[in-house]
């Protein structure tokens, strides 16, 4: 497994970070073209959330490994 460093764990969470904002606006206009009413006329009237809850996860496991690493780090330290 490749190890990375504390600055490339928040350039990732960085990176992911503006792709779910990215990810929110293009759910959030495809939710405002749907028209009022379109529920009872259609049986698939929502936007996939599918690639939303994806990054949601990557994101927790990097929080998860930068916080292990500074834990490791300050635990080295003492």
């Amino acid at each position: 497994m490749k190890t990375m460093t504390e600055e490339s764990l928040q350039r990732k969470l960085a990176r992911l970070e503006s792709a779910l904002d990215t990810e929110r606006a293009r759910l959030r206009k495809a939710c405002d073209k749907i028209p009022w009413g379109a529920e009872m006329r259609r049986t698939k009237c929502t936007p996939s959330f599918r690639r939303e809850n994806e990054l949601i996860e990557k994101i927790k496991v990097v929080k998860l490994q930068l916080s292990q690493m500074r834990t490791v780090n300050t635990l080295a330290g003492q």
